[in-house]
Formats: C-alpha cells, structure tokens, sequence
C-alpha cells in the first residue's frame, strides 16, 4: 500500500461559514459569514498546499490532521506588571467561538483540488482547537495523509 505524507502550517486570520437548515428540503444551506475575509484565508491555504504539494492533489483515502492555534483575549492576561499572566479565571480550552466544525469545513473545502480532490476522500480526522500563547501567531497546522487508493 503506497502511503504519502505532508505537513504545513496556514496562517489564521478569518471568520468561519455559517450554515442553515433549509425548511423544506432539511438540507444544509452553508453561506458565508466573512465574505472577502474568508475567501481570502481560503485561497492562502489553497496557495499554502498548492506549494507542498508539488504532484497534485492525493487522490486516495486519506487521514486529516489539524491543529487551530487561536489568540487568547486580552481579557485572559492581568495588567501592569501581571499582563504576560494569565488570570486564574482564565479558560484553559478553546471552548467559544469559533466553533470547530466551522473551522474544519473552511480548511477542508480549502484543501479541495489543490491537497485533496475531493473531501469526501477524508475518512479520518483528527482536529483540536487551542489557545497560541501571548506572541505565537495564530494559525492551523495541516497533516493529510493519503494512505493508497481505496478499492
């Protein structure tokens, strides 16, 4: 079984989609809440894989890995001498906007045709969302792995 494998880190800068349940069909109706925002962070980790992957898009199953490194508020940090502390009160998870399915669904349509050809392939997925400390930039790192053709 022939396996390949690759990583990089997209910067974060955008808001995620929003999705609605259409009345009648019950199908999902996915828009976009950021427009020119997201379409623009899409299209760098777009242009991101397009560079790692030099041989085109996997088109085997493949495994998917990401990892959302998110800016704390700066309500989370003290003042004056406390401000590189984080307060007690401070969250230790990710656990607010925003949402993680959002943020996985705008990376995977993202991968589409330049990681992956289509992300139906995405059998596993592993995704985390975690605070960047004080002066990490923001951003998701990206693993896909294909791991042969599906028969």
């Amino acid at each position: 079984m022939k396996t390949r494998s690759s990583s990089y880190t997209a910067s974060l800068n955008h808001k995620a989609q929003k999705g609605v349940v259409h009345p009648s069909t019950n199908r999902a109706i996915v828009t976009e809440s950021a427009g020119a925002p997201l379409k623009s962070w899409r299209a760098n980790v777009s242009a991101k894989a397009a560079e790692e992957f030099t041989d085109g898009p996997y088109s085997g199953a493949v495994m998917v890995s990401l990892v959302f490194h998110l800016r704390r508020p700066k309500g989370h940090y003290g003042t004056g001498r406390n401000a590189l502390k984080l307060k007690p009160s401070a969250k230790k998870r990710h656990t607010q906007t925003p949402d993680i399915d959002k943020l996985t669904r705008a990376v995977l349509d993202a991968l589409t045709d330049s990681a992956i050809i289509d992300d139906s392939q995405v059998f596993d997925l592993q995704v985390l969302k975690k605070w960047s400390g004080r002066d990490e930039p923001q951003g998701c790192w990206i693993r896909v792995r294909e791991v042969g053709a599906d028969s």
